[in-house]
């Protein structure tokens, strides 16, 4: 009789525990975004989770690219209405906005002159090449003629005042006019100017049109139109648009866009809920199907604030969660692999533009709640607001050049983070005028405190720059950039402005400030006389302090189920295959599925969320931009299903994850 080993002598039962070492290695994240599937039907290498991270054609994870303001800080009287790309043939292009009764030139930061528009109404326009001019139009006032320079024509009282406007057979079509919301009318041939009886009618209000091919889509809350090889100059009427196969239109013209000429929109079914839909003209796909859990949890009622663009291969759009107000989570569709990438965080979007610069086509992507314009897919991670004392002024503070009678304004200020972390400052925004003399420029530093006033010491050599001179003798938002540093919690730090040249000329500017009432609890603002700094009581700047939040970016594979039924798994360690551009930490966390003997598979899959707050973490360093395996050892993580989450919850950390190996044994029992 063979002699029994130790490890089948447990508790005097039969049980057999079998160490061998077995391997689990996973190389793929290329199957997209599911969160419809169970685990026993989600492909292996689908994501069943994850925040702000890009999927590469390679197959690997990376930390998604961020997003640097653009511009000049606008106010906080609206958000970016509009976004305009204006390529004249053979001009300069521009990028234009619309910020409330404001078209802005955003290569000067200045407002075209002749044009004045109704606050809070979205825009639309379209270049018609025949007359070299870029059209915006809001449904309410003139539309805005736009050829070059310093001010746009508004004088067109005749043009009709649709929402939606684009360019279609030498023509330019507009849409949804007061009155005639089911109405589109079309100029004459090669001009800009309508016959009395150059319209069609449909049947509905009109979400949005575009041109696809030949045709001219018209979309409804709850249709969709196709018109082709119409004859223009005569009335018409619904007989003239063929119905699409579908019995659902788009919510709103923003959400529209082309990629590799097909049109891609969001739509709301009869039980209103909210899908991505693909068309070509003549059928209607719906591509959201495998996101559709997300999809449901999205806030029906502000569905007419969403917005999308074509980025290169990819349906880009943003859209409103539940429970928010504003366009928070952006999605992304590989339309050549038909592929999801998990939802990015964003600041809030409310439109979209690409721009060429340089021979680089960037994007654009204009603020939901103010006046920011984002240059979206740079390196610096979600531009926040962190401080702001946004107030219209009733006193100021002069910065005077003056030899002998030099004058500075400061203001100080807390960030909001606290100990241990610190929070990198990107940029500030003061609201200013010219008041006299000579014009030079203005240079803004961040100094150290000292005894309450500013120090003369720069908090860090790279948070200093200029503002150049300007003219403006009503107060307008001046911004300046910095390169992102970082700078201390709980600590106080003065916003210093002087002029680049003191002590030579007599140029004076005023620093906008509110006396008596103001309410900001962080700082004060200080005043610079006879070379000596004096707190003004009671009184701070109108200012707004730009940063580098943090920003989570996570993944999760699906449950792997590494035990047969009636067994279950003892993970021994974790080996990750991956690169940073510095040395920091990238997490790994496993969860187990609840090991119950004999159950069936579905009974073993943990839900994420709460539950990973119970799974096992660790930490691995990556650095030199140079590919590298790390080990993490791990005890104590016993169950039949695993699910394994990477992440990085920190600023400016772009990291890239090939793949990992799980060294693990079986644990099987026998009754």
């Amino acid at each position: 009789m063979a002699i029994p080993n130790i490890n089948q002598i447990v508790s005097g039962k039969n049980s057999i525990f079998n160490n061998q070492q077995k391997y689990f290695k996973y190389n793929s994240f290329g199957g997209g975004y599911n969160t419809r599937d169970n685990d026993s039907d989600v492909k292996d290498n689908e994501l069943t989770g994850g925040q702000n991270v890009d999927l590469n054609p390679d197959t690997t994870i990376s930390k998604r690219s961020g997003h640097v303001m653009y511009g000049n800080y606008l106010g906080n009287t609206t958000g970016i209405l509009g976004l305009i790309s204006h390529d004249p043939q053979g001009g300069t292009p521009e990028i234009l906005s619309v910020y409330d009764t404001q078209v802005i030139r955003n290569s000067t930061g200045v407002a075209l002159t002749g044009v004045t528009m109704t606050t809070n109404l979205k825009t639309d326009y379209s270049y018609f090449p025949l007359t070299s001019k870029t059209y915006i139009v809001n449904g309410t006032d003139n539309v805005v003629k736009y050829t070059s320079g310093t001010a746009g024509d508004q004088t067109d009282a005749s043009f009709k005042k649709g929402k939606y406007i684009e360019h279609y057979k030498n023509r330019l079509i507009v849409a949804n006019v007061n009155g005639q919301e089911d109405t589109i009318w079309y100029t004459d041939l090669g001009v800009d100017t309508f016959g009395v009886n150059n319209y069609m009618r449909t049947e509905g209000e009109i979400t949005g049109i575009k041109v696809l091919y030949d045709r001219l889509l018209t979309f409804t809350k709850k249709r969709i139109y196709m018109t082709q090889n119409f004859t223009f100059n005569v009335i018409a009427g619904p007989e003239q648009f063929t119905p699409l196969k579908t019995d659902f239109g788009a919510i709103y013209d923003r959400s529209i866009a082309k990629v590799n000429n097909l049109i891609y929109f969001i739509g709301q079914n009869s039980k209103g809920l909210a899908g991505v839909y693909v068309t070509d003209g003549l059928n209607v796909t719906l591509i959201s199907d495998i996101i559709r859990n997300d999809l449901n949890k999205i806030a029906p009622a502000q569905l007419v604030n969403a917005c999308g663009t074509q980025w290169g291969r990819f349906y880009r759009f943003s859209i409103t969660p539940t429970s928010k107000t504003t366009n928070t989570l952006e999605y992304l569709y590989d339309t050549t692999n038909n592929v999801w990438y998990p939802p990015y965080t964003s600041t809030g979007f409310s439109c979209y533009q690409t721009f060429e610069t340089s021979g680089e086509l960037d994007l654009y992507a204009g603020s939901q709640t103010d006046g920011r314009i984002f240059k979206l897919n740079t390196v610096d991670y979600d531009e926040k607001i962190d401080q702001t004392n946004i107030v219209v002024p009733d006193v100021h503070t002069s910065i005077d050049a003056a030899a002998g009678a030099v004058k500075r304004a400061s203001q100080s200020f807390k960030l909001s983070v606290s100990a241990p972390r610190t929070m990198y400052m990107t940029g500030v925004a003061l609201m200013l005028k010219k008041n006299a003399g000579t014009t030079t420029g203005l240079t803004v530093r961040i100094e150290t405190d000292n005894a309450g006033v500013p120090s003369g010491t720069l908090a860090h050599a790279s948070l200093t720059n200029t503002i150049t001179a300007f003219t403006d003798t009503s107060y307008v938002w001046k911004t300046v950039k910095f390169s992102p540093e970082a700078l201390q919690p709980d600590t106080t730090y003065h916003i210093v402005v002087q002029h680049t040249t003191e002590g030579a000329g007599n140029s004076q500017y005023y620093l906008g400030m509110k006396g008596t009432t103001s309410t900001y609890s962080n700082g004060i603002a200080s005043a610079y006389t006879s070379s000596t700094w004096s707190n003004i009581a009671d009184t701070d700047a109108s200012f707004v302090i730009f940063t580098e939040g943090s920003i989570e970016s996570f993944v999760d594979t699906k449950q792997f189920y590494l035990a047969p039924e009636g067994m279950k798994v003892h993970i021994r360690s974790m080996f990750v295959t991956a690169k940073a551009l510095g040395d920091w930490e990238i997490e790994c966390g496993v969860i187990p599925g609840t090991y119950l003997a004999y159950n069936s598979i579905q009974m073993n899959t943990s839900a994420i969320g709460s539950n990973w707050g119970t799974g096992v973490w660790g930490a691995m360093t990556f650095g030199s931009s140079n590919l590298s395996e790390q080990r993490l050892d791990f005890s104590n993580i016993r169950g039949r299903g695993m699910k394994f989450r990477f992440r990085n919850q920190y600023d400016n950390e772009p990291f890239t994850i090939n793949g990992f190996t799980v060294r693990y044994h079986v644990i099987s029992k026998f009754k």
